[in-house]
């Protein structure tokens, strides 16, 4: 199973609610919502996909199926966006 780890390239800042994440090489940037948020402060060391949903699972009060139906998309954007990189297990 994969794990996932934030990149080293990009930049963060706190906006409110919300954090902007700047990918400098590729100019651009994202906002994250609360659950992104969430996501990127738990992944501060690596984390396997398993770990992820399960976090998200009960921080926001969903059941696994739903957990994993909402995280696995996002995680596969956060790699394509160079935002956060995969880790072979």
């Amino acid at each position: 199973m994969a794990s996932y780890k934030r990149s080293p390239d990009v930049i963060v800042k706190q906006a409110e609610e919300e954090l902007v994440v700047l990918h400098p090489k590729s100019g651009n940037y994202y906002t994250l919502n609360a659950l992104g948020r969430d996501i990127w402060e738990y992944c501060a060391e690596p984390k396997s996909t398993a770990d992820i949903i399960s976090f998200v699972s009960r921080a926001h009060d969903l059941s696994p199926e739903d957990a994993q139906r909402d995280v696995a998309p996002y995680l596969e954007s956060l790699v394509a966006e160079h935002l956060f990189e995969q880790i072979s297990s």
